[in-house]
This record gives C-alpha cells, structure tokens and sequence, in this order.
C-alpha cells in the first residue's frame, strides 16, 4: 500500500476541520497538539480520527501508523501555521471530544481533577 499524500495546500479538508476546531466552530472533535497528548489519549484508549504529522518527521509518522491510526503527512510550514501553538510541535491530531458528563458521575476523592471551561489560545 503506497503512503498517504503529502498535504501542500491550506484549502485541505482536513486543515479546514483543524481550524474550525480550533476557532470553536466544530464542538463535536477536539485538537490535540503534540506526540505527549496524542501518546496520552492512546495510553486512555481514546484514540485521535486522524494524526497529522510534519513531513519532515517521517519516522513519527511511521509509528503512529505502526499502531494502527490514520496517518496524514503535510508539509511543515503549513502545519506550523495551522497550529494554535506558538511553537508548532510538528504532530496534532483531530479526535472525538470527550462526551460531558454530570457532576454526580465525577469520581470523589483526591485523585479527580475537574476543569470548567477552557482556556481559548488561538489568537483573535
């Protein structure tokens, strides 16, 4: 099977999917931006739709696809401007956002860390 096409152009679907999530626009997935949260959401066993990674890191790619995601290469520059990060890492991921759940469903204890909200870093 020949790999995946490498994504040149900023009018991709994929890209445009990326930026309406990341602009709020798209609830239904999120954007996780880095090998460690998208090694962390693997590790939880919520696994990302798709990986996006940087042409120039064919070797992340490979491992992403070694275990068994979708892998999209795309050129380095219009991966870094499509990333709401200051210093782009090179790797993000689309997945399924969390579904919510209610207070009574959270566990108790000193274990539990509940977040409210978001911090938005995409600049305006």
């Amino acid at each position: 099977m020949a790999p995946p096409e490498t994504i040149r152009s900023a009018s991709n679907p994929l890209l445009k999917r990326v930026r309406a999530v990341l602009q709020g626009k798209d609830r239904d997935s999120v954007v996780l931006e880095g090998e460690r949260l998208v090694e962390d959401a693997l590790a939880s066993g919520w696994a990302p739709e798709v990986v996006l990674v940087s042409e120039e890191r064919p070797e992340r790619a490979a491992s992403f696809a070694a275990a068994g995601l979708e892998v999209r290469p795309v050129d380095a520059e219009l991966l870094d401007r499509v990333s709401g990060l200051r210093t782009a890492p090179g790797v993000l991921a689309l997945a399924p956002a969390p579904p919510a759940r209610p207070w009574s469903e959270l566990p108790a204890g000193p274990d539990a860390l509940v977040i409210s909200g978001h911090l938005d870093t995409v600049p305006a």
